[in-house]
C-alpha cells in the first residue's frame, strides 16, 4: 500500500474514532421552565372544532372554532381556544 492510500484510511479512522467519542454524552434537556402554569406545552392539537355541548340531553351550546389546544394543567380544565370561538 502506498503512502497516500494509508494516509487516507488513517484520517478516515482516526475521524470515525473523534465522532463516535464526541458523540457519547449525555443527553441534557435544553428547555427552561414555564413562567406561568398555562405556559405548558398542550397535549393535544385540534383543528376544524364543531362540538356541540348537552345538559340531561338538551343541546345548549354549539362551539365552532379553527383551533383548541388541550393543557395538561391541574388548575385549569378544558382547553384554549386560541383563535377564539364563533
Amino acid at each position: 500500500m502506498n503512502k497516500s492510500k494509508f494516509f487516507i484510511v488513517c484520517t478516515f479512522i482516526a475521524s470515525c474514532f473523534v465522532s463516535f467519542l464526541t458523540s457519547c454524552n449525555k443527553s441534557r434537556s435544553h428547555t427552561a421552565p414555564a413562567i406561568r402554569e398555562k405556559d405548558s406545552v398542550p397535549i393535544m392539537t385540534t383543528y376544524g372544532v364543531n362540538t356541540l355541548i348537552s345538559d340531561s340531553g338538551v343541546i345548549k351550546y354549539r362551539i365552532v372554532a379553527e383551533e383548541w389546544e388541550v393543557n395538561e394543567n391541574k388548575n385549569h380544565h378544558g382547553g384554549v381556544l386560541i383563535k377564539g370561538f364563533y
